[in-house]
């Protein structure tokens, strides 16, 4: 359920451990600070889905804080010289990439969803 979050945590912690850095490093790291402020709002947004506490306002949000949360991970072990320690993150978003879009196509098959493989040509489509 939280595969991506387990294995950006894994990222955090070998970059850690591969640059040798200290709370007073990552403290006044600009991108560090980043990472932690969106790592933030993304904790604070998956409890509020948890809870139902504003489910339905803060639901709009997770999509963008995710996203810029990935890239500001991306950026930051990037910068650390640790690009290397991403590679479980993108094993686990390449296995549900396939295991959603690629393995389950009798979702597409005969309908139009988003990311598809087509199964008839585009003339053959009813709106």
């Amino acid at each position: 359920m939280f595969g991506l979050e387990l294995s950006a945590l894994v990222a955090v912690a070998l970059t850690i451990w591969r640059a040798r850095l200290r709370p007073a490093a990552m403290a006044a790291d600009h991108d560090a600070r980043t990472l932690f402020a969106y790592s933030l709002l993304l904790g604070l947004i998956q409890l509020s889905m948890a809870t139902g506490v504003l489910a339905p306002i803060l639901s709009r949000c997770l999509d963008p804080i995710g996203l810029f949360w990935m890239l500001s991970l991306m950026v930051w072990t990037a910068r650390q010289g640790c690009a290397w320690a991403l590679l479980p993150a993108l094993a686990v978003v390449g296995e549900s990439f396939i295991d959603d879009r690629i393995l389950r196509l009798e979702d597409c098959i005969g309908g139009d969803q988003f990311m598809c493989l087509p199964d008839r040509w585009p003339w053959q489509v009813k709106w």
